[in-house]
């Protein structure tokens, strides 16, 4: 297993399965109690094996893993508008569908504080530190806008 540091969720990657009373399953329990007190109302995910050409949101009602053994309801309305933000600032943004990877519903599993929490998974591409940070940018505009508390 490569080196985690536990303090950057950012770069927390979690497997499809991981056994308890190890160091990462620690730093996820960590991480589910940092999401729940945070009380959000949309998880923001970012899913390192979706690779689009842009930055790219979901245009489905609801995210589930292949295997169907995990869902999660997609803030439609965020999604929607985070699209719609990122064009205006003049990012490379579309609307796609795509499942997720065995990883990300292992993490929304672990982390959700509830199975109703809506979400938001986001697909980016290779880009520079300072266009993601542009695409931060409209996420905060977005999110700010509609009133959410997003993770």
């Amino acid at each position: 297993m490569p080196n985690t540091n536990t303090d950057d969720l950012l770069g927390l990657l979690v497997p499809s399965q991981f056994h308890p009373h190890t160091p990462l399953a620690a730093a996820i329990g960590a991480a589910g109690g940092a999401v729940r007190a945070a009380d959000p109302s949309t998880l923001v995910l970012i899913d390192t094996d979706w690779r689009p050409r842009a930055f790219a949101v979901p245009k489905v009602s609801s995210l589930s893993d292949a295997s169907g053994q995990f869902t999660a309801p997609v803030d439609a309305e965020l999604a929607a508008l985070w699209h719609e933000t990122a064009i205006a600032f003049g990012l490379p943004s579309t609307r796609e569908s795509a499942p997720l990877s065995a990883g990300a519903a292992a993490a929304l599993q672990a982390l959700t504080p509830r199975h109703d929490l809506p979400a938001v998974m986001v697909g980016g591409p290779t880009a520079s530190p300072s266009l993601l940070n542009e695409f931060g940018q409209a996420l905060r505009t977005c999110a700010s806008d509609l009133g959410r508390r997003i993770v």
